[in-house]
């Protein structure tokens, strides 16, 4: 592979998350670590990742590439942010998100990140005393960093245009009251909806161990549309194996493979070629929603 010569140096250390993007890039020296990490977000395990530098305005936190070929961009965040995605992958093509927390819906988690590293940190001689002691730093900056930032931060209310969505518009008709348009805690029973951007929508329900929620169905940027994982919907609706069951029987007939090592079916259904076909399954889907909740 050729020098690579773009490597951004001048993080402002002060921030948080780019605290934690630093520590993130100091572990990706692990191949352990790295092939595992590329290999959740899709991307080939052997390619190298780095900070960029900037690209006009932008800069994402880490550039992916194998050989001389860009393969991904990768933006972390604590939280979410949608509309940066949007506008990242208009520019570069392919980009790949790292989000706080499971619920938020990227490719990857910091959550599963800090699980996935705690296998190693509780298993002793497992790792030596430096990559240890690297991974400890990460794990404790992931775990400062979420514990600092609110699970609602960037979210916000569906916007009209979404709300008026043909697929909204149906589920909404068939859902009623149980459905609730809020970023607050819904009671058990209810499903709530709301979105990090203005062309999003996720409509969820609240885990069984009361501890958030998570999307049932998501239409990302106006164009996709996100089914959450078997492992997912198992792991925050535990008592609900066979309402879950059920459900994902469903969401594999319109072609996503939701027996996935990660949080999302794949793949995301673009609506445009795929809104009929979703729209002649609505009652199934309102019907296992109401059961999932």
């Amino acid at each position: 592979m050729e020098c690579i010569d773009d490597i951004f140096v001048n993080e402002d250390v002060s921030k948080p998350e780019n605290r934690v993007n630093l520590a993130l890039f100091s572990v990706m020296q692990q191949d352990w670590f790295r092939e595992w990490f590329l290999k959740k977000l899709d991307l080939q395990p052997d390619a190298v990742v780095y900070p960029p530098m900037n690209v006009g305005s932008r800069r994402p936190d880490f550039r992916v590439k194998h050989s001389s070929a860009e393969l991904a961009m990768i933006e972390v965040e604590l939280g979410t942010d949608l509309a940066q995605a949007e506008d990242y992958r208009e520019q570069f093509g392919t980009v790949k998100t790292v989000w706080g927390r499971r619920a938020d819906g990227g490719d990857l988690s910091l959550e599963e990140i800090a699980d996935f590293l705690a296998g190693f940190l509780e298993e002793p001689g497992r790792l030596s005393p430096q990559p240890r002691t690297n991974v400890k730093h990460l794990s404790e900056l992931i775990k400062q960093g979420l514990a600092g930032h609110s699970p609602a931060a960037g979210r916000g209310n569906v916007s009209e245009e979404m709300w008026q969505h043909s697929l909204v518009v149906a589920l909404r008709c068939r859902l009623g009251a149980r459905l609730e348009a809020t970023t607050k805690r819904v009671a058990m029973g209810q499903l709530k909806a709301d979105t990090v951007g203005k062309k999003g929508f996720s409509l969820k329900v609240n885990r069984r161990d009361k501890s958030g929620d998570v999307a049932l169905i998501s239409i990302n940027g106006g164009g996709n549309l996100i089914f959450p994982s078997r492992q997912k919907l198992n792991r925050c609706l535990p008592n609900l194996r066979a309402e879950v069951d059920a459900y994902m029987s469903l969401v594999s007939s319109m072609g996503c493979k939701v027996d996935v090592d990660g949080d999302n079916a794949s793949p995301r259904l673009p609506l445009e070629v795929n809104l009929d076909a979703v729209l002649g399954r609505v009652n199934e889907l309102a019907r296992y929603f109401k059961a999932l909740a």
